[in-house]
Parts: C-alpha cells; sequence; structure tokens
C-alpha cells in the first residue's frame, strides 16, 4: 500500500494530517492499515485532548461534503460509522484539509443505546 495523507477532525478542532508509513521524514515501524489504526493514530497525536476517552468510543465519518450512498454498505458498521476494519487504502482522496474525515465521541446509554456526542 502507498502512503496516503488523510485529515482528521474532532469536534470544532483544526484537522490534523496524518500519514499512513510515514512520521515526518521516518518510516513507521508498522504502517496505519485500518479505520481503529487512524483513530488510535488521531487519538495519540493530539494527546492530552482525548486521553480520558476509551478508544472504543470513538468512531470514524465521512467528510461532511460525501454523501453516505457514495460508498458499498460494507464500509459502515451502523449508520454512517465506518466500520473499525476497513483498509484506509478505500478512503484515498476523500479527505483534505478543508472537507476532513470526522471522529465522533459515542456514549452508551442505560438502554443499550449508544449516542454520539460531537459532531
Amino acid at each position: 500500500m502507498d502512503n496516503l495523507e488523510l485529515y482528521v477532525k474532532y469536534s470544532s478542532y483544526p484537522p490534523v494530517k496524518i500519514e499512513t508509513h510515514y512520521i515526518g521524514e521516518e518510516d513507521r515501524k508498522r504502517p496505519l492499515k485500518d479505520v481503529s489504526d487512524l483513530i488510535l493514530a488521531y487519538k495519540t497525536l493530539v494527546s492530552p485532548l482525548l486521553d480520558s476517552i476509551s478508544i472504543t468510543q470513538l468512531t470514524l465519518h465521512l467528510p461532511s461534503t460525501i454523501e453516505k450512498d457514495t460508498f458499498p454498505e460494507d464500509y459502515y458498521s451502523s449508520g454512517d460509522i465506518l466500520r473499525p476494519g476497513l483498509l484506509l487504502s478505500h478512503l484515498k482522496n476523500i479527505s483534505d484539509d478543508r472537507h476532513p474525515l470526522i471522529i465522533k465521541t459515542i456514549q452508551p446509554t442505560t438502554q443499550g443505546i449508544f449516542i454520539i456526542t460531537h459532531e
């Protein structure tokens, strides 16, 4: 897989560029391969912003400018939440600094329903 540059943002914070294979001029010891890796890389990069939030409560969503119907249903785990195991190669060329991928937080309720708490 080639190096991808993906832009990701959380809430009203500015987007952050994350490369799948490089950190600065260095190769990553283990390149990012799927949505879970990307969320973890973002969480690590913006520390301490999301330190109090479990990785299991973070979800990745397409930029608001891209319709959900653009991609097959199997890209999603639920609603518009991208599947944690979705390969990043499927997200090539869909995000930039003006239209980043979006990380949101989900919180379980007592009824077992998850509520997205950050847009």
